[in-house]
């Protein structure tokens, strides 16, 4: 069955684990509100999103601290004194979960409603699995399909796959 097609309730299933999303920003206002709407959209939500900013120098920091104040779960904002670059703003905000599960996410990703249900569940059904990775489509801004998929655009193909289920 193609994950597309699968619908939830929302917490309907038992929690693998408590479930953190760690998400950076850097001056992103033009996509961060799609990416947290699709956040709040999860048929399982997440017990907390973390969010780390980068000194972002344009509404993004508005964006956030509004979203804080409507969501349905906690959201805390960490806010750099100085710009770390992706790589550092991505180990701070992960250090900063207290989740058993840590997804991370982009500002300018979608996520699809079942999103956090599939991977929560992955864990669920295995429990020694350390890690779960998915395949995510490309879009443009209007979320206009690019006719690519990120494993492709990374060269991500089945032998290197293999590699990580064996």
């Amino acid at each position: 069955m193609k994950l597309r097609n699968l619908i939830y309730e929302r917490g309907g299933m038992n929690k693998a684990g408590t479930i953190s999303i760690a998400m950076c920003t850097y001056n992103g206002e033009r996509y961060l509100k799609n990416m947290l709407d699709s956040i709040g959209a999860q048929t399982v939500l997440p017990d907390e999103l973390v969010i780390c900013d980068d000194v972002s120098s344009d509404g993004t920091l508005k964006i956030l601290e509004a979203y804080k104040c409507t969501s349905g779960f906690p959201v805390r904002i960490i806010k750099n004194s100085q710009n770390i670059g992706f790589v550092k703003n991505f180990e701070k905000v992960i250090t900063n979960c207290t989740g058993d599960i840590i997804l991370l996410a982009d500002q300018d990703d979608y996520w699809q409603p079942y999103k956090v249900h599939e991977i929560n569940r992955v864990f669920h059904d295995n429990p020694s699995c350390g890690y779960v990775f998915s395949n995510a489509e490309l879009v443009d801004e209007n979320r206009k399909s690019l006719s690519l998929d990120l494993w492709k655009s990374v060269g991500f193909n089945h032998r290197r796959y293999k590699q990580y289920t064996e």
